[in-house]
């Protein structure tokens, strides 16, 4: 039986063993911890992402009601014109 510093009863290369799973855990942790991350910032970006769209929608919505209003308007113009020439 091989010396037991640690006086654990476990001889080095169960200590060894442990170890590598110990760091064999330790890299899979780490990798799940990167691949949370990455997604949480996935999910930042989608919903700035869908704000900015809103924002983007918003001011378009905003830009057609003036168009409009200014086509009312040219509507209005166009047949009082012909009306005003006529008298």
């Amino acid at each position: 039986m091989e010396f037991d510093e640690n006086n654990d009863g476990l001889t080095e290369d169960e200590v060894k063993e442990i170890d590598m799973a110990i760091g064999r855990k330790e890299l899979e942790f780490s990798g799940a911890v990167k691949k949370a991350m990455t997604r949480k910032q996935e999910l930042r970006d989608i919903m700035d992402g869908v704000v900015r769209m809103a924002e983007l929608k918003r001011d378009r919505e905003d830009e057609l009601k003036v168009i409009d209003e200014f086509l009312g308007f040219q509507r209005r113009l166009m047949t009082e014109i012909p009306i005003a020439y006529m008298e």
